[in-house]
Formats: C-alpha cells, structure tokens, sequence
C-alpha cells in the first residue's frame, strides 16, 4: 500500500519543494503578525498491508490502547 510522506530535508540534494507551509513565527506584531515559510518533500512509500491501520487510524489506535488497559472506577 502507498503511503505519502512529507520530509523537511529532499529526497536528493537539488530537489525542488513540493510545498511550503507556515511555520517559524516572524513577527508577533498584531497587525503584521506573520510565520516564516519551511519547505516540505513528498515522498511514497510502500506500506506492508500488515501495518495499515485502515482509513481512521486514531480510532485503532485507541482501540488497542484501550483493550488492555483496565478501566478505573471513581
């Protein structure tokens, strides 16, 4: 299964950003209150199907956390 990824440093050195996304803070100034741009890479990657948690995987996540774990009673 293909899984995209997105790295802070490219795949190959030259590689051109895929994106750029707001992140550092600039200036906190209230009317000029901006954040510094950080390029992003995509990368795809194979998944092996055993480790695909399915379409909501938080929801699995907390399945299996919480089919382990004893609940407390107040």
């Amino acid at each position: 299964m293909p899984i995209d990824f997105w790295a802070e440093h490219p795949p190959h050195p030259g590689t051109p950003p895929d994106r750029e996304t707001p992140s550092e803070p600039a200036d906190f100034t209230h009317t000029r209150r901006h954040h510094l741009l950080r390029p992003l890479w995509r990368t795809t990657e194979p998944l092996p199907t055993t480790l695909y948690a399915g379409p909501r995987p938080i929801d699995t996540l907390t399945d299996y956390i919480l089919k382990d774990t004893p609940c407390r009673q107040p």
